[in-house]
């Protein structure tokens, strides 16, 4: 796997997240958003 390709993976995946945390409109995709993303502070 290159470098380049991981990096494009990564930012999918990010893409990805953010667009389930902001339109969550099933509610398997907000279960799925609390459970992954934990808060931190």
């Amino acid at each position: 796997m290159s470098a380049t390709y991981k990096a494009d993976f990564n930012l999918w995946i990010e893409e990805t997240a953010q667009l389930l945390r902001s339109h969550q409109v099933q509610p398997s995709n907000r279960y799925y958003s609390q459970s992954v993303c934990s808060p931190s502070a």
